[in-house]
């Protein structure tokens, strides 16, 4: 078997070509995972393989801290779509989100790249005045 490359800018729809994957629509769920379709192309993981997670963020603590970590490994190559780190300060059906800030609401501490991939590791800035809560929301963008 040969390695697939995939060049900058490459599509959606390439990468569904160029990796045999016979899934449907960005917005659809093929593996019914409950991962997006677009996602599974971001974090470079098959859209038809409910099994395969092993790119998807990931969420550490360390021992008796408040250090939070997320790691997580993406297609450096993702066209028209963009990942973003997002928080808020209370949960509930009409909660406002925001795009965390970078040196504020956490610190990139690693970006490295391998292949088509990239792997990054965030630490969040823990706030002593009130709850704060993460999400990481894939999208179309630039």
């Amino acid at each position: 078997m040969l390695p697939i490359t995939i060049t900058r800018g490459t599509t959606y729809d390439e990468w569904l070509a160029a990796n045999r994957y016979n899934a449907g629509r960005p917005h659809d769920d093929d593996d019914s995972n409950g991962v997006a379709n677009l996602a599974e192309y971001y974090f470079n993981q098959s859209p038809t393989d409910p099994l395969d997670t092993g790119n998807l963020p990931r969420i550490t603590s360390c021992c008796h801290t408040n250090i939070i970590d997320i790691q997580l490994t993406r297609l450096r190559s993702s066209d028209g779509v963009r990942g973003v780190l997002e928080l808020t300060t209370a949960l509930g059906h009409r909660t406002t989100w925001r795009e965390a800030i970078e040196n504020r609401d956490y610190h990139l501490l690693a970006r490295r790249s391998e292949g088509e991939e990239e792997e990054v590791h965030y630490r969040l800035t823990p706030s002593h005045r009130k709850a704060t809560f993460y999400r990481f929301v894939v999208r179309p963008g630039d």
